[in-house]
């Protein structure tokens, strides 16, 4: 998504990288971003 608004001409901040990880452990998984955690 990051690449096709740029690719467009949108003024997008955030950069192309991944900007969230999963992670499994045994109680299942939990999901973290950068930019919405606090």
């Amino acid at each position: 998504m990051s690449e096709f608004l740029i690719a467009n001409g949108f003024n997008y901040k955030m950069s192309v990288e991944k900007a969230y990880s999963t992670d499994s452990n045994m109680l299942g998984a939990t999901h973290e971003a950068k930019d919405l955690e606090f």
